[in-house]
């Protein structure tokens, strides 16, 4: 099997994301135009509630690129701690600790790639001769707030099974005669956040959940179909998205076990206008 990327998991082609998207030439995508404090952000945006948020330099050059999918639950959650990135494109796309809260206390916690802090997120710096500037908020004004968030998975790895029973039956293993730990039916690890070789963590998890919704979608970048499920987890429900060179469709009802790369789509902070 070729080496998928994360944009193929939504239906778009790398090759095509060279060449540029056309919303005119497929007027299943919205577009939108947003300012960030560091450069501009033309959102195309799929009918599945997939996207693609590029980054230009406002004279048309792509910068950066991050798919999205937003069609789980909004969770609630703190931001323990944001890890600065590389200059000029850290303050949009910026990895955060996250604690997921559930009932008001903090049930699990995460690290996720978030991409989408809006221009509002800004501070307005005097300059000579009384001209302002505006300049990116400080990482440290996120610290403790309250944020509500839309978190998907990219799947690298999908496992299905029909029902409870099966999943259980397939995961739990002896060893020298003794039952190893197994995870829960509705679970998440957030494995990226124990540090490698080099003390550096990622935005990566695993888990597994009933499946609430699920469903095989074409392509709105006119690349190939791909499946997609909205799976009960701790907190809320996660969005996954997988190439069908992966793994086949979910079934609603039936368990779905994932290992990917966690995203977060805010679409609030607390205290301040995103």
């Amino acid at each position: 099997m070729t080496e998928l990327s994360n944009f193929d998991r939504i239906g778009l082609r790398y090759e095509d994301l060279e060449n540029g998207i056309d919303p005119e030439a497929n007027p299943r995508l919205a577009h939108s135009k947003v300012m960030g404090p560091v450069k501009w952000y033309n959102v195309f945006t799929g009918p599945n509630s997939e996207a693609v948020w590029v980054g230009d330099d406002g004279n048309g050059n792509m910068l950066t690129a991050n798919p999205m999918f937003s069609k789980g639950s909004l969770f609630a959650a703190t931001v323990d701690a944001v890890l600065e990135g590389q200059e000029p494109y850290a303050f949009l796309e910026a990895d955060v600790h996250l604690s997921i809260l559930e009932d008001g206390e903090v049930a699990t916690r995460t690290q996720a790639l978030m991409v989408n802090l809006s221009s509002r997120a800004l501070e307005d710096q005097k300059g000579w001769f009384g001209r302002t500037k505006q300049v990116s908020a400080p990482f440290e004004m996120f610290t403790g707030k309250t944020v509500q968030a839309r978190i998907a998975v990219f799947a690298h790895e999908v496992a299905l099974y029909p029902t409870e029973e099966a999943f259980y039956a397939d995961t739990t293993s002896t060893l020298e005669g003794e039952e190893q730990i197994s995870y829960g039916s509705t679970s998440f690890m957030p494995s990226g956040m124990f540090p490698n070789e080099d003390g550096q963590t990622a935005p990566y998890g695993f888990g597994t959940g009933p499946v609430q919704d699920c469903g095989t979608a074409p392509s709105a970048f006119n690349g190939p179909e791909y499946h997609w499920a909205v799976v009960a987890a701790i907190g809320g429900n996660f969005g996954v998205v997988w190439s069908p060179q992966q793994a086949g469709a979910a079934v609603k009802g039936g368990y779905l076990s994932y290992s990917g790369m966690i995203t977060a789509q805010w679409e609030h902070v607390d205290g301040i206008d995103t």
